[in-house]
């Protein structure tokens, strides 16, 4: 384990919670058009709101893809809000997970890679 740590391939010990569980039941993903050269700001003010649980740079029409979780789409709707506030995030695009067909994993991959030769 302190090998593939110290080789930055394991990164968290973290538990894995479910958002639904303690009352998050939506899961949405908010694509992001941010101001040219705002990227920094839009990344300050997106990790002040804790339903965003993840934020990735992206390719294609939006520059950065958010995973949310909301309380309901009455709340989804005040998240977006806030999220639009910033004057360095131009337009969002949001759509709503109806239900998770293949979870977060990661055993596939290690098995994956174990079985590829090096390059």
């Amino acid at each position: 384990m302190e090998k593939l740590t110290t080789r930055g391939v394991i990164t968290d010990f973290g538990p894995t919670v479910a958002p639904e569980n303690i009352g998050y039941p939506i899961l949405a993903f908010l694509s992001l058009q941010i101001a040219q050269g705002r990227l920094e700001e839009a990344v300050h003010a997106l990790r002040r709101l804790p339903q965003i649980l993840e934020v990735h740079g992206t390719s294609g029409s939006s520059d950065l893809l958010c995973r949310v979780v909301a309380r309901s789409t009455t709340h989804l709707q005040e998240i977006i809000a806030v999220v639009l506030a910033s004057p360095a995030i131009r337009r969002t695009d949001t759509t709503i997970a109806l239900s998770t067909q293949i979870p977060h994993r990661i055993e596939p991959l290690i098995n994956a890679a174990a079985d590829t030769p090096k390059r």
